[in-house]
Order: structure tokens, then C-alpha cells, then sequence
């Protein structure tokens, strides 16, 4: 990006969203980029009562402070307001020697950048790959060379994820994958898990894209990505609680001084905007059907099914009630049950699916799947699931749902 456009890419959005990409890019942003994310933290403070203030200042102070405001291509009286912001800056700093409250918050900013070198070197691997991952999604080419060798390095510590995880046998939500996602992710730590296999995924088969949405979104957005967003995470917990001398002040209420800062999903939708997933597998909503039949073909299997047999009534009779009217205006009458039995709903049209997500397919097992992405495969008969999210998980704690 041009200085300008790294301007505006800071700038547009709210502050957290701001925070992630400066944890991210920030040795590779102009003075122009770094600006952007100041000026929108700090637009703010005029208006803000003394405890927002000082919250503003201990995330983006530093970074203002970091600022060449000659080297920014921008008009002269943008130095004035950075030059105010500086003082009142200033005016905290000396304000923290007296009150241990204000000491407190700007504390939480070491604190959280001690908090994210451990995490850092925890998951290094992880993060770095992530990264590399979503450079290879950018490109919109599958053969991407930052997708070399990503099946193996990811899909084993996915599967393992999702073996491990007890599933309900009865998956809520418009987006099936999704839920099951956040069934996942209710373990922080498997966020980069899932995000990086989805990635893979969606370069493995069109279809896949519908797991790296999923899991780039995560369940509570993704973790920390740097210190400012790891500062961010402890300023609005609610057990963050600092005492003032100065009673005026206050911390973090959600509509006091931490409400430009909070955003629970603030990383989700940084993400959501910086990639996105434009191949199609199928339609956008939950199908379910029984397997007839599959013809592989390469990296597309095609998938033909029976409708799935459920309890309904087999003969019915019409009665003189009127239930409705058409759009006609002619009327509709009730009809009254005579027989039930077992009935096949309609069969969903074939399925192109990635052949690396067929796993555990057989003929009469039922399959639930969006947008051509297999959610589940299940024997109804025996209430078991057989794969979850392509995987096989016989003999693991995911085989055996929890049941509602």
C-alpha cells in the first residue's frame, strides 16, 4: 500500500480493529499508516471525560510518541493536534505518580507486552504460518506457493482438535459449520488450529473456503495479535478494577472510559475485511441428505443422495375446515392424518465436494452440508457421528454426541 492507503486503512475503522493491524504490519507501516491509527484513537480524546483519556493514552501514546510528524505527507495542522495530545499525554504521565490508579492502567501496557512474548513464543510457529496462509489466500491462486506442504503441517493437529471435542448431535445456527467451529474454539487455544487448516482447505477445494471463514471468524474473534490488542483484552475485563485517589475518575466501564476501546469482536472483523473466501462450493444453506452413491473425480468427489427417511404420515385425508387462502383467494382445507409411517423427504441435488473432505462416506449414512462443505456425516440409527468437518472421528470423544 501507497502511504495514503495505509493511512486510510488505519484510519477508517473503529480503534480495536485499528490496533490488530498495527500489531501486525507495524515495522512495515509509514509514519503516513501509523498516524492514521493515532489520529483515530486520539479524535476522541477532546470529547472524552479525564478516565477515557487516560486509557486512550496508554494504548496509542507510544506510538504517537514513536511518530516523525515531519515525515507524515500530510497538511501542517495535523503537528498542532498531535502536539496538544503530547501534552496531555504528559499531564497523565505526572498524574500516575500520585494516584495508583492511573499508574495502574498505564502499567497494563508493559504488563501486556510481557504477556505477549510469552504467547508469542508459545505459538510462534502457529502465528507465522498464519500469516503465510493468508498471504496464499490474498493471491486467489490455490497453487499459491504459501500453500506448500500446509495439509501436513496443519491437518494433523486439526483432526486431533476435533477428535477431542463432544459435538451435540443437534447442531444450531444458520451456518451449521460455523456452530461447530465454536464448538471447537471454545478451547482458545484452537484458534490458530482451525484457522490454519481452513485456510489450507479453501486452497485444497473451492468448498473449503466455507471452513476458512468459519475459523478465520473464530467463536470470540481471534486471540491477541500483538500487545496492543492484547493491552486492549485487559483494559475492558471486568475484573480490571483500578482504585484512584482522584474519585472522579473511573475504569473500564462499557459506556465510560473503555468505550471506544471495546469491541468484543474486533480481530473478527479485521480479519473478515483483510481476506476473504470468493469460491463457491454450493448453496449457502444447510442440506441433508442420505448417501446413494459417489463418483470421484480427482479433487471432486460428487456426491448423489436419498432424501432422508423420516416419520410422516404415508395417507391423509381433506376435510371441509378451512386452514388459509391462497394467493388466489381460493381456500385451503385442513387435511387429517389417516396413516403414519416412514416417508423420504426430497433429496438434495448432487453435491460436488473436495475429495479430501469425503472421509468416512458411505452409501445410506446421512450427511448434513453447507455450501457443499460436509458438516457432518452420521449414522442415524445408531446416533453416531461419523466425521465431523471431513474428519473421522471413530473411537474418539466426538463419536458420541452430546445429546440434547
Amino acid at each position: 500500500m501507497s502511504p495514503d492507503d495505509q493511512y486510510k486503512y488505519t484510519n477508517t475503522d473503529d480503534v480495536p480493529v485499528g490496533a490488530a493491524i498495527l500489531d501486525q504490519y507495524d515495522d512495515k507501516l509509514s509514519p503516513n499508516g501509523r498516524w492514521g491509527f493515532v489520529e483515530k484513537c486520539f479524535e476522541y480524546s477532546s470529547s472524552s471525560d479525564r478516565s477515557e483519556q487516560i486509557v486512550l493514552w496508554a494504548l496509542c501514546g507510544e506510538d504517537l510518541k514513536a511518530l516523525d510528524i515531519s515525515k507524515l505527507n500530510l497538511s501542517s495542522t495535523w503537528s498542532g493536534r498531535a502536539e496538544e495530545w503530547k501534552k496531555m499525554g504528559a499531564t497523565i504521565e505526572a498524574d500516575a505518580k500520585d494516584d495508583p490508579g492511573v499508574a495502574l492502567i498505564l502499567k497494563q501496557r508493559e504488563t501486556a507486552k510481557a504477556d505477549w512474548k510469552t504467547f508469542e513464543a508459545k505459538n510462534h510457529d502457529a502465528i507465522v504460518l498464519y500469516q503465510k496462509l493468508k498471504d496464499g489466500v490474498r493471491s486467489s491462486k490455490s497453487n499459491d506457493k504459501n500453500f506448500e506442504g500446509c495439509w501436513n503441517a496443519t491437518y494433523p493437529a486439526f483432526a486431533a482438535a476435533v477428535k477431542a471435542t463432544k459435538f451435540h448431535w443437534d447442531n444450531q445456527g444458520d451456518n451449521p459449520v460455523e456452530s461447530r467451529v465454536a464448538q471447537i474454539d471454545a478451547n482458545p487455544a484452537n484458534y490458530y488450529t482451525v484457522a490454519n487448516f481452513g485456510m489450507c482447505a479453501y486452497a485444497a477445494h473451492p468448498s473449503g473456503g466455507v471452513l476458512a471463514g468459519a475459523g478465520i471468524r473464530g467463536n470470540n474473534g481471534a486471540p491477541p495479535m500483538g500487545w496492543r490488542t492484547m493491552l486492549i483484552s485487559k483494559l475492558v475485563d471486568p475484573k480490571f478494577k483500578p482504585k484512584f485517589t482522584d474519585r472522579s475518575l473511573e475504569c473500564c466501564s462499557e459506556n465510560g472510559a473503555a468505550r471506544h476501546i471495546r469491541s468484543p469482536s474486533f480481530n473478527t472483523n479485521h480479519v473478515r475485511s483483510e481476506v476473504s473466501f470468493p469460491w463457491s462450493g454450493g448453496p449457502m444453506k444447510t442440506q441433508t441428505g442420505n448417501i446413494a452413491k459417489m463418483k470421484k473425480d480427482g479433487d471432486d468427489t460428487v456426491v448423489s443422495f436419498h432424501g432422508t427417511v423420516v416419520d410422516g404420515c404415508v395417507k391423509s385425508v381433506s376435510t371441509n375446515k378451512i386452514r388459509t387462502w391462497d394467493t388466489a383467494g381460493d381456500p385451503v382445507y385442513e387435511t387429517k392424518c389417516l396413516k403414519r409411517g416412514k416417508v423420504e423427504e426430497d433429496a438434495p441435488d448432487d453435491a460436488t465436494m473436495g475429495t479430501k473432505f469425503v472421509d468416512g462416506f458411505e452409501n445410506g449414512l446421512g450427511v448434513a452440508f453447507y455450501g457443499n462443505f460436509p458438516e457432518e456425516v452420521y449414522n442415524e440409527k445408531a446416533k453416531k457421528f461419523i466425521a465431523i468437518l471431513g474428519v473421522v472421528v471413530k473411537g474418539s470423544p466426538a463419536e458420541t454426541p452430546i445429546k440434547e
